[in-house]
Formats: C-alpha cells, sequence, structure tokens
C-alpha cells in the first residue's frame, strides 16, 4: 500500500517518489516499513512475462484487421521489452512488444 506524502529532509540530494505515477509495473527491491519514503532505487521494472507462459498477443494492420492468439513466451520481458513467443499450433516463432502482464502486440 503506497501512501502519497510530503518529504521534509534536510539532505536535498535524496530523492523520494511523492505520487503514484510511473510506478505502474514495478516491484520494490527490498521490504518497506510502514511509512518509509519509497526512493528510486527501492523499485525495479518488473517481470510481466516469464518463460513458459502463455501470453496474448494481438497483432494489427494500418487498414484495421486485428488478430489475437495465444502464444508461449520464449524469455522473460519486462514493459516495452521484446519477446519472442512461440505460436503452439504451427510452431512457428513470432516476435512481440510487452504492454502490460501477460499482453504482448506484435511487431
Amino acid at each position: 500500500m503506497f501512501e502519497p506524502g510530503m518529504i521534509t529532509s534536510r539532505d536535498r540530494s535524496q530523492r523520494y517518489y511523492m505520487e503514484f505515477g510511473g510506478l505502474e509495473f514495478n516491484e520494490l527491491t527490498r521490504n518497506i516499513q510502514a511509512g518509509e519514503p519509497l526512493r528510486p532505487g527501492d523499485v525495479r521494472p518488473a517481470l510481466l512475462v516469464r518463460r513458459g507462459q502463455s501470453v496474448i498477443l494481438t497483432v494489427s494492420s494500418s487498414g484495421g484487421l486485428q488478430v489475437t492468439l495465444r502464444a508461449e513466451a520464449q524469455n522473460d520481458a519486462r514493459m516495452g521489452e521484446q519477446v519472442q513467443l512461440k505460436n503452439p499450433e504451427s510452431g512457428r516463432t513470432l516476435g512481440g512488444i510487452v504492454t502490460g502482464k501477460g499482453t504482448a502486440r506484435g511487431m
């Protein structure tokens, strides 16, 4: 549970998160106690796709056609990273960009 607030510090070199924006799809790097300020080094991008996981891949054309299929992730990936996906029906490997937890868009 994250609660935005005001931090008063004599040390101006310390930076803290003051709001929620930009923390989506991140995970903590250490345990944080209640009331403790959250620093940039306390979070990192979370793995949203894991190898072997079923991923929903959406491929869109410029003409408005959209195809969605399930494929198996061949590597771990974070938001905005490339992921290789294997179509279980055809065995073909496809590329995608991670857009959320268990989702990607075609490249």
